[in-house]
C-alpha cells in the first residue's frame, strides 16, 4: 500500500477503525517483530487515530491507553492480551474510539 509506505517514511502510523489484526501485520512489517494474540475477540478489536514518531514500545501503548489491552515485547515477540474477561470494553453501538498521541508519551 503505498500510503503506508508514505505514513512511515514520515514516521506517521493512521488508522481507521483498523481491526488489531490489520494493525498487528503492519507493525510486523514496520518492525520486523511477530504479534501473537491471546484471544481471536482481540484480533476485531478496532482501532482508530494517528500515532506519530514512535518505538514499537509506544505504539502498543498508546493503543492500550484506548482499550484495556496488555502487551508483553519479548524478544522479537510480542504478545497482545486483554486485562478484562467479557466484552464490557466495547464503545456504545461499536462505535471506536479515537486517539491522536505523539511518541512523547512514555509510560511510567
Amino acid at each position: 500500500d503505498l500510503r503506508e509506505i508514505d505514513f512511515w517514511r514520515n514516521n506517521m502510523l493512521i488508522f481507521n477503525s483498523a481491526p488489531l489484526a490489520e494493525i498487528a501485520t503492519t507493525l510486523e512489517r514496520m518492525y520486523g517483530v511477530k504479534v501473537v494474540f491471546d484471544s481471536e475477540k482481540l484480533k476485531n478489536v478496532p482501532f482508530s487515530g494517528t500515532i506519530r514518531n514512535s518505538s514499537l514500545h509506544n505504539v502498543f501503548y498508546i493503543i492500550s491507553l484506548t482499550y484495556p489491552l496488555t502487551y508483553k515485547l519479548e524478544g522479537d515477540t510480542v504478545k497482545i492480551g486483554s486485562s478484562i474477561k467479557d466484552d464490557s470494553w466495547k464503545t456504545p453501538h461499536n462505535k471506536t474510539k479515537r486517539v491522536e498521541l505523539c511518541s512523547s508519551i512514555i509510560p511510567p
